[in-house]
């Protein structure tokens, strides 16, 4: 997958002489694949996840805070963070399965940490912990 101009999705097939291109969308940062759909984080306003073989719409998440821009694949849900330290895991369907909060914590960014740890960083911290299935 490869995300031209910020706008457009398109797919890099192996052995494909022309990528596909899936279609343009409200302007997104990150992007990822989970559980057989493409998300997207849409200026850290939502997630939309869209079909790998078409490009239509699967669901979509508004946001009510500000998303960290980098949501994490864990088991088959993504984990997502935003700006007042709240995560929440979000499932296949895009209903939150389950949410918590980093007390006192501004959330600036979520990255994996092997074996099913989470390391983020936060207004003039950081730090790890792990994660149960």
């Amino acid at each position: 997958m490869a995300v031209c101009e910020g706008s457009a999705l398109v797919t890099l097939g192996i052995g494909e002489d022309e990528p596909a291109r899936l279609g343009s969308y409200d302007p997104f940062g990150a992007v990822g694949h989970v559980h057989g759909a493409v998300w997207m984080l849409r200026s850290g306003r939502g997630l939309l996840a869209v079909d790998p073989a078409d490009g239509t719409a699967l669901w979509s998440v508004e946001a009510d805070r500000k998303m960290v821009t980098d949501p994490l694949p864990y088991v088959d849900a993504l984990l997502v963070g935003d700006a007042d330290g709240g995560l929440r895991k979000v499932g296949p369907d895009g209903r939150t399965a389950e949410g918590c909060s980093l007390p006192g914590r501004r959330l600036d960014a979520l990255a994996a940490a092997g074996d099913g740890g989470l390391f983020f960083a936060a207004k003039c911290t950081f730090g790890c912990f792990a994660l149960a299935p």
